[in-house]
């Protein structure tokens, strides 16, 4: 899919942003502050109805004003779309989606296809595992609407069983909910462990395949992800009771997993420099729209914030070259960098209105 244009009123510091774009190469550029990564943002969230910045839309909303409107024509699978999206501070969120209005942002997580690779994408190196296994399940999420499901019910399980954890008194008397509940998170985090061990396989067949096949990432071609599940039953549930009790919240469940990225059996995180770390994070990456092409048939736009300041010039390069003539790309930089663009934005703008040229 590509993006054919996009108009933004009242976002961020755009009173106006009206911008045509390639179906290739878009290249924005200019100084510190001018709102290259708010640019971005507002394709983001045009496509999304979410930030990939913050969780608090009112964040968004340009100072004075007390609503945000977007208007994205696309292509996907050769037919015109379009996506109409307007936040209100009063009413509330507006979803139009070829005609259809729609009142949640997951009504719309499965028509779009987006890789983001910003600054704070580093974090799934050097997070905390957390992280690690958001960065697995939100892949699987986009993949399987069932699996949508089965993480909502864990989540409400683990909720509920923290919850009596929290109020012995109350656990008390309510043993068989507690034991119903479980049972029921055992079973889910069986499901859950399976999933991420076939996305980690899936993922590490992507990691030998790009290393593999393009000389510019051979240098990565020792990097892995291990996923490390904690054991998972009944029995191994009931031997925590106790220490559940004391410290009032579940500790055995697929919530606690462990996620390494290594370099030749090494912590990518621990052991690695700062450009290595980069560089593995955008080979994730490369991954992710990989593995999106191949199971949903329809390339993902690429977004790529600060290119500078996360690669290098021949990396970055490398980049391009392989998305080239693949992948619609949206790239912020502060200066044009020599990089080759169907179409190049300047920053800042006159009147809030951008043009291309």
């Amino acid at each position: 899919m590509y993006v054919k244009d996009i108009v933004a009123l009242s976002f961020r510091n755009f009173q106006e942003l009206n911008a045509g774009f390639s179906e290739g190469i878009n290249l924005i550029y200019g100084e510190n502050g001018s709102g290259k990564t708010n640019f971005l943002e507002a394709i983001h969230f045009s496509l999304t109805g979410k930030s990939f910045r913050t969780k608090n839309d009112n964040n968004l909303i340009m100072w004075g004003k007390d609503r945000i409107l977007t208007e994205t024509n696309y292509i996907k699978n050769g037919q015109k779309k379009f996506i109409n999206i307007n936040f209100s501070t009063k009413t509330g969120k507006e979803i139009n989606l070829n005609g259809m209005k729609r009142t949640k942002t997951q009504q719309i997580f499965y028509e779009t296809n987006l890789v983001v690779f910003t600054p704070a994408s580093s974090l799934i190196i050097r997070g905390e595992p957390f992280v690690k296994r958001h960065f697995l399940d939100r892949l699987s999420l986009k993949l399987n609407k069932e699996f949508a499901l089965i993480m909502s019910r864990y989540n409400q399980t683990l909720r509920n069983r923290n919850a009596l954890l929290k109020n012995y008194d109350k656990l008390k008397s309510s043993k068989n909910l507690f034991d119903i509940l479980t049972e029921e998170l055992v079973n889910l985090s069986k499901i859950i462990q399976k999933e991420r061990l076939n996305m980690v396989s899936e993922l590490n067949l992507q990691i030998a395949k790009i290393t593999g096949e393009n000389e510019q990432f051979k240098n990565l071609n020792d990097i892995s992800i291990r996923y490390e599940p904690v054991a998972i039953s009944k029995e191994k549930a009931e031997s925590l009771f106790k220490e559940e009790i004391k410290r009032k919240i579940t500790l055995f469940g697929a919530h606690i997993d462990n996620v390494n990225i290594l370099d030749k059996n090494f912590s990518v995180r621990d052991f690695s420099s700062e450009g290595e770390q980069k560089l593995a994070t955008i080979l994730l990456k490369l991954c992710e729209l990989n593995i999106l092409e191949n199971k949903t048939k329809n390339v993902p736009i690429l977004i790529i914030d600060d290119i500078a300041s996360e690669l290098d010039s021949n990396n970055t390069q490398a980049v391009l070259k392989y998305v080239k003539d693949r992948s619609q790309v949206f790239i912020t930089a502060c200066l044009n960098q020599n990089i080759t663009a169907g179409k190049i934005f300047k920053l800042p703008v006159s009147e809030g209105i951008l043009c291309s040229k």
